[in-house]
């Protein structure tokens, strides 16, 4: 484990208080100004849910090509983690000029802030995955002992988040066209990555190829997961593309941020 990174995960332990309480402000912060308060959290991404639903099962009228369950119920098992991944990166990349009265005091460790917008990002998800859990249920798609890859797939998406966030939230700080950029990016990823389409629609040699986009190791475990009841489709390339990517952030993503912190204050 390189300096960098050792020295990041000692802060944001060392100050894990503070971290927990960015993460609900900024949350409350998000919505307080609306009479709903906090309670758009979960209803905003609810809303996403039904005019997916809405649009996938009764406008274009798809179905699930390798199982009996709903289409939307496969469409929402990839959907549901993406809003997560999206939404962390999107606050994780403006965490730092959002934050930019905390950036001029010497004392506060900054490297924190990105960190923040993942923890709210991950309540916001739990909820939608128990919302999910009960869905599935309710078609009579039950937990099995494979629903447990969730418990290893969330956590390195959210760390491949965080890390991804480091460099884009130092890069934001010199160049506001960043986050104007990411917004794009993601939209692009959006469809890139197998959501509202299903991986097994691709040839042999697309999908080898769509294994370097590290979302379908996500998605795939998630459906495998919650609907298969089996490991994503040839796990070990995919989650060894996956835990490339991750490995590659997280040594290079701590190591930009702390060396261009010292300069965030001369810039805003």
């Amino acid at each position: 484990m390189n300096v960098a990174l050792t020295r990041t995960l000692s802060t944001i332990w060392s100050y894990r208080v503070v971290v927990g309480r960015l993460s609900i402000r900024s949350l409350k912060n998000r919505y307080s100004a609306t009479a709903g308060g906090i309670a758009w959290a979960i209803a905003l991404p609810l809303m996403n849910l039904f005019v997916f639903w809405f649009v996938f099962s009764y406008g274009l009228r798809l179905s699930a090509a390798n199982t009996d369950v709903p289409y939307f119920l496969v469409l929402f098992c990839g959907l549901i983690p993406w809003m997560a991944f999206a939404d962390a990166l999107n606050n994780a990349t403006n965490s730092v000029f959002e934050h930019q009265y905390l950036v001029k005091k010497i004392a506060f460790p900054i490297e924190i802030l990105p960190v923040a917008p993942i923890i709210s990002a991950a309540i916001v998800h739990a909820c939608m995955l128990v919302f999910l859990v009960m869905l599935l249920m309710f078609y009579g798609v039950w937990p099995t002992f494979y629903t447990l890859y969730l418990f290893l797939a969330f956590p390195a998406m959210m760390v491949f988040a965080l890390c991804l966030g480091w460099v884009l939230a130092a890069l934001n700080v010199f160049q506001r066209d960043v986050g104007q950029l990411v917004g794009v990016i993601i939209s692009l990823w959006f469809w890139m990555t197998p959501i509202v389409w299903e991986l097994s629609m691709l040839s042999p040699n697309l999908r080898t190829l769509m294994q370097l986009n590290p979302m379908v190791f996500v998605v795939e475990t998630y459906r495998g997961a919650l609907i298969y009841g089996q490991p994503p489709w040839e796990w070990s390339a995919a989650a060894m593309a996956f835990g490339v990517s991750v490995g590659l952030l997280a040594l290079l993503g701590p190591g930009i941020f702390l060396r261009l912190k010292s300069h965030f204050a001369d810039v805003m």
